[in-house]
């Protein structure tokens, strides 16, 4: 429809709480628990945004499915997950996926309305001929940075579908995603890697077999090193390990199998949810469920795989774990009984284990404490005082490289940052009903307990943040259920600040405007970050509204957040302080009473580009507070009423 005609039916029959309107960075930044209905009064083409007066946000669609070729999917979703963005490195494309995962197509985001570029494909022949890529290739946007410019920010990887194609032993890139058919090449061939004489496992496990990362995993950030399942090629399709593959040494630097958990050489690993680098590329994390006796993999209780685990990537399991230990809560002061400490060395990590992995919750008696020095062969202090329960006779481990038990369970996870600018593992913790980060030692500490917080448990995935040396204490937070409203958390995109305070601020940035309605997971309508961290794609339904098509039409929409949001929702000067990039009284809560800037109050607030002490529209400065063209529409309609309707 015409977009001029379709505004001035809405300025004539409906109200203007969303209307039409250029894409801002403006946020009302709201922190409080009013249940927000979404409103449809307007469904938005292709470039179009909307805004929404009860978060002062925009949402703009990115995608239409009228662009993808009649071969593949009839409807498009986002990225499927929040572990990783959409949008490249540089912020000029997107990749969006097809509803049947083996299909996805590229946008130029740099014009008003996206252009189409290309959909992604494993060879030179036309779409249609079974070698498109999408969901189930694992693709991937270089993120690699030099001096804080992106290196290559039109490469992607992908891994070859063994079902599709079959061929799964290859790992591919497309240098350039608007050249594809001349910049496709194999960087690594596996076949042989897990096979024959020259493989690098130590069981022969034959063919076939193909490697794949399962969805969330991601590489390291600067997308040298990455995790891969090894899976069976063939029905039950059994986990044959965990591997780490080097891309600048073209070579895989770290394997995992059963055999080196004790087990005999051919056992197969029970099936990770998925594997993934911690961003600096130090650690790999299998995320496998818990075991426990009476379990399927109950063979595999208190090992290093009993949960997500964080390794080496080289999965360095030297253990020196002889004789029993003393400890002492609050005593930075270990004594050993029937050890030789004398080639342990300052800088390697202790570990006390006491009880079981099922039954901790809290992982005080499973975390890593730095060793600072040795005495005697037989006496360790540690750099800080040790947090679990006294005695003696304890066992435990020391390892130069420790294998932290960053979560009890594989429930959903993330990466978000904490206030010193780590990277840090943040995961629902379904065995105590608290949302927790962990760092790479294994230390949790707790973000918020969802009864108290929430009065239920609502469906929650959490997305990752790149850059942490900006975005300090925050993780982002995606909230999806089966009705649209009834609870003010409901189907909300929200960051969660990660604060040792107790008393975490939260920004909730905006409503899906959709919900789960349980066909499949492309329904809890995943969103993810971008990667500088300023804009949050996310799938939507829309309310079934897209494109007059009544069920199953998932368009990609973002909306655009302001460039200090991680400073300005922040509502508490000790919160404020806690973070070395923010500043008290200038980037912090600069609205006194709560963090929601007030437009029309003659003051410029944080998300705010301009305040002329109203909210009327037309007179240069909107009702959001924001910057709005001069327009003139010279036709004259009675009883026409544009208030509200901005036109760009």
């Amino acid at each position: 429809m015409n977009k001029l005609i379709r505004i001035l039916l809405i300025s004539l029959f409906l109200m203007p709480s969303v209307n039409i309107y250029a894409e801002t960075r403006s946020s009302n930044f709201v922190n409080n628990k009013t249940d927000y209905a979404p409103v449809y009064t307007v469904t938005p083409d292709k470039g179009e945004a909307v805004s929404d007066s009860n978060y002062g946000n925009t949402i703009k669609r990115v995608s239409s499915t009228s662009d993808k070729s009649a071969s593949t999917s009839s409807y498009l979703q986002s990225s499927g997950s929040t572990g990783w963005s959409t949008e490249n490195c540089d912020g000029t494309m997107v990749i969006v996926h097809g509803a049947d995962s083996t299909s996805a197509i590229v946008y130029d985001i740099t014009t008003e309305t996206p252009t189409f570029i290309t959909e992604l494909k494993d060879d030179n022949n036309a779409i249609g001929y079974g070698n498109e890529i999408g969901h189930s290739n694992d693709i991937r946007w270089d993120t690699s940075t030099t001096a804080g410019v992106c290196d290559n920010p039109k490469r992607v990887y992908f891994v070859g579908n063994a079902i599709v194609r079959g061929e799964g032993d290859l790992f591919y890139q497309i240098d350039d995603v608007t050249t594809q058919d001349t910049t496709r090449s194999i960087l690594h061939d596996f076949s042989g890697d897990f096979t024959g004489a020259g493989r690098v496992t130590t069981y022969d496990w034959g063919d076939p077999y193909w490697v794949y990362i399962d969805t969330e995993g991601m590489p390291s950030k600067d997308s040298r090193y990455w995790a891969f399942i090894v899976r069976d090629g063939g029905s039950p399709y059994y986990t044959e390990a965990v591997i780490v593959y080097d891309k600048t040494l073209d070579s895989i630097v770290g394997v995992l199998e059963a055999s080196d958990l004790g087990k005999a050489a051919g056992t197969y690993l029970p099936r990770p949810n998925t594997v993934m680098m911690s961003p600096d590329g130090t650690k790999v994390i299998t995320h496998f469920e818990r075991s426990y006796v009476g379990g399927t993999t109950a063979s595999y209780d208190d090992t290093w795989i009993d949960g997500p685990h964080a390794f080496s990537r080289t999965f360095d399991l030297t253990t020196y774990a002889t004789g029993t230990v003393t400890v002492t809560n609050g005593n930075a002061t270990v004594e050993g009984s029937g050890v030789d400490w004398s080639g342990v060395s300052a800088g390697e990590y202790f570990q006390v284990k006491v009880g079981d992995y099922d039954t901790d919750y809290t992982n005080l008696q499973f975390r890593w404490y730095e060793i600072d020095s040795v005495t005697d062969g037989d006496t360790l202090v540690l750099t800080e005082t040790f947090k679990g329960t006294t005695g003696g006779s304890k066992t435990y481990n020391i390892m130069a490289n420790p294998v932290a038990h960053m979560a009890p369970g594989w429930s959903h996870f993330g990466w978000g940052c904490d206030k010193s600018g780590n990277a840090v593992y943040v995961f629902q913790n379904d065995r105590n009903d608290y949302d927790m980060f962990s760092d790479m030692y294994g230390v949790w500490t707790n973000i918020i307990y969802e009864p108290t917080e929430f009065g239920a448990y609502p469906g929650v995935h959490f997305g990752n943040i790149y850059d942490c040396t900006n975005k300090k204490g925050w993780c982002l937070y995606d909230t999806y259920g089966a009705t649209e409203s009834g609870a003010w958390y409901r189907n909300q995109i929200m960051f969660y600040e990660l604060t040792s305070s107790g008393s975490p601020d939260k920004w909730r940035v905006t409503h899906k405007y959709g919900y789960d309605a349980g066909r499949d997971d492309y329904d809890e309508e995943h969103s993810n970050l971008s990667f500088n961290g300023n804009a949050i794609y996310w799938g939507t339904f829309w309310n079934n509204q897209f494109d007059n098509v009544t069920a199953n039409h998932m368009e990609v929409v973002r909306t655009l957040l302001p460039t200090n949001w991680y400073c300005a929702a922040l509502t508490t000067q000790a919160n404020c302080e806690e973070s070395s990039s923010c500043v008290w009284g200038t980037e912090c809560d600069v609205v006194e009473g709560g963090g929601t800037p007030t437009c029309g109050d003659s003051t410029v607030d944080a998300g705010e580009e301009c305040d002329d002490g109203n909210n009327t529209n037309g007179d240069g400065c909107d009702e959001f507070c924001q910057y709005e063209a001069d327009v003139g529409i010279g036709i004259g309609i009675s009883g026409c009423n544009m208030s509200g309707v901005n036109i760009r």
